[in-house]
C-alpha cells in the first residue's frame, strides 16, 4: 500500500457483502496466504480510508473530486465516463475478480409465465445483446460486451473466481469470522478528499488524473 494515497481513500464496506467483500473472498482463495491477506486488509484500513456503503455513490463522488482513490469502482461506471471525456482509466492492479451472474423470477410475480419469457429472453443472443448496448456485461459466449474483463485485460486474461463456498452460502457470517477480527471496529468519517484521482476496482482499477 503506496502511503501517499493516505487520508484520501474511499472504502466499500468490507462487512457489508458488497463488491469489496467478493474481492477479499477471492483473494484468500486466490493467494492460499493469510499472512499476505490479513496484511493487505490492515494495508487498506492503514491508509486511514472513509467506508461507503454504496460503490456507485461513492464512484459519483471521486468523479466530482472528493477522492484519491475509490476502491472498488464497478468496471462498467468506469468505461462510461471514459466514454463521457472524463479523465478516467482503469488500472489493472490484480486479475480481476468474477462472481456468477444471476437472473430470478418472483415467486409471486403478477405475471409469471410473461417474466419467464423475458427471462428467457434474456440469456438468448438478443437479449444479451440488449445487455451489452447499455453497457453492462454479458454472460453468453459470442457476445462481445466492453465491460466484459476480456475487453479491460484482453483475451488471454485468467479471472479469478469467487469459489469459497462458505462465502457463497452466507457472506456476512464468513465476513464476520474472517474480516471483521482483522478490520476491527472503523470510525473514519466521511469527508471531502483531494482533487487527484485514482480509483481501484474489485476486479480491476480505475485511475483519473486532474492537473
Amino acid at each position: 500500500m503506496n502511503s501517499k494515497y493516505k487520508g484520501g481513500v474511499a472504502l466499500d464496506d468490507p462487512l457489508r457483502a458488497g463488491p469489496l467483500s467478493g474481492l477479499l473472498a477471492g483473494f484468500k482463495e486466490y493467494w492460499k496466504d493469510d499472512a499476505k491477506w490479513t496484511g493487505y486488509i490492515r494495508g487498506l484500513k492503514g491508509l486511514n480510508v472513509t467506508v461507503h456503503k454504496s460503490t456507485s455513490a461513492m464512484f459519483r463522488l471521486l468523479i466530482a473530486g472528493e477522492y484519491t482513490i475509490a476502491m472498488p469502482a464497478l468496471l462498467h461506471d468506469v468505461i462510461e465516463e471514459k466514454e463521457k471525456g472524463s479523465p478516467v482509466d482503469f488500472v489493472k492492479s490484480a486479475p480481476p475478480v468474477i462472481s456468477a451472474q444471476q437472473l430470478g423470477i418472483y415467486g409471486k410475480a403478477p405475471h409469471l409465465n410473461g417474466a419467464k419469457l423475458f427471462a428467457e429472453w434474456m440469456i438468448t443472443p438478443e437479449g444479451q445483446a440488449a445487455v451489452a448496448a447499455v453497457g453492462r456485461e454479458t454472460s453468453r459466449k459470442g457476445v462481445k460486451s466492453k465491460a466484459s474483463v476480456e475487453y479491460a485485460w484482453g483475451d488471454k486474461v485468467k479471472p479469478i473466481p469467487i469459489v469459497n463456498k462458505s462465502f457463497s452460502e452466507d457472506p456476512r457470517k464468513w465476513l464476520d469470522a474472517n474480516v471483521k477480527p482483522v478490520w476491527g471496529e472503523l470510525s473514519n468519517p466521511i469527508s471531502p478528499k483531494q482533487r487527484r484521482i485514482f480509483v481501484f476496482q474489485w476486479s480491476y482499477s480505475a485511475r483519473r488524473l486532474i492537473p
